[in-house]
């Protein structure tokens, strides 16, 4: 989204409800009220926190699914990469060598690698991604469309005075263990998370147990809707804001949860 129309976005819903840390929508006030959460871990996040959030003292819900933005990348690599291109690579101890091939077939490359990456440090994922790109010969001025967050930036991120990091993970068995390693990193409690599967009817019961045994607080899905007023703090609703809404359309979509 243009830092202009985020601006915008907030200038505008300061002025329709109370902008409250994602905890506070769990409990019922008077006057309206929205949380902020920014999905992705993308590395642009930090300079919306310095130049937008901090200077208006909006509190957001930064959840850096970090996984999900690796793919994104891989995937974009892959799609532009020409059928005849070749990778050999070595990622977490093995040799990976392959050829491209046809478009429809490269699903299972993406997936092999991605499941790979998950393995290794933040630093390692984003040289190896670097790697990718350059011996399948992709080199797009949009290439930094997908850079993510380093873990410095990451603890630079949490130490500002309006954000705090949540989490997600789309695999199940990593929910606790990606909740230690954050917190380890970040040097703080990480008590949010974000449901990768999205709609509240896809949520899955032993993700939600999951999720709370790790000792989150809540955990969000993408089923937009008000907060009701005995929520299941563990599927709580949040609408997606696209990215071409000018603040006249995002304050009428918002009408009725208002």
């Amino acid at each position: 989204m243009p830092p202009a129309r985020f601006a915008a976005h907030l200038d505008a819903l300061s002025t329709r409800a109370q902008l409250v840390p994602l905890s506070d929508c769990l409990t019922r006030a008077k006057q309206p009220r929205i949380a902020i959460t920014v999905d992705g871990g993308y590395a642009d996040t930090e300079a919306v926190a310095r130049e937008m959030l901090e200077p208006r003292r909006v509190p957001v819900t930064v959840f850096a699914p970090r996984q999900r933005a690796w793919r994104d990348r891989l995937a974009y690599l892959f799609r532009q990469a020409d059928s005849e291109a070749r990778l050999e690579l070595a990622l977490g101890g093995a040799l990976i060598t392959l050829r491209c091939g046809e478009p429809a077939g490269r699903g299972l490359w993406i997936h092999g690698l991605h499941q790979r990456l998950m393995r290794l440090s933040f630093e390692e994922v984003d040289r190896a991604l670097d790697e990718i790109a350059s011996q399948l010969g992709v080199h797009s001025e949009g290439d930094d469309e997908w850079a993510v967050l380093g873990e410095e930036a990451l603890k630079r991120l949490a130490s500002s005075t309006v954000v705090e990091i949540g989490a997600s993970t789309a695999d199940p068995k990593a929910i606790g263990t990606d909740k230690k390693h954050l917190e380890a990193l970040i040097e703080q409690r990480v008590d949010h998370f974000a449901h990768p599967t999205g709609p509240t009817d896809e949520v899955d019961d032993a993700v939600v147990e999951a999720v709370r045994r790790a000792g989150y607080r809540t955990a969000c899905t993408t089923s937009p809707g008000k907060v009701p007023s005995n929520p299941d703090p563990f599927r709580l609703p949040r609408m997606a804001v696209a990215v071409g809404w000018e603040s006249e359309e995002l304050l009428g979509r918002l009408r009725f949860l208002i």
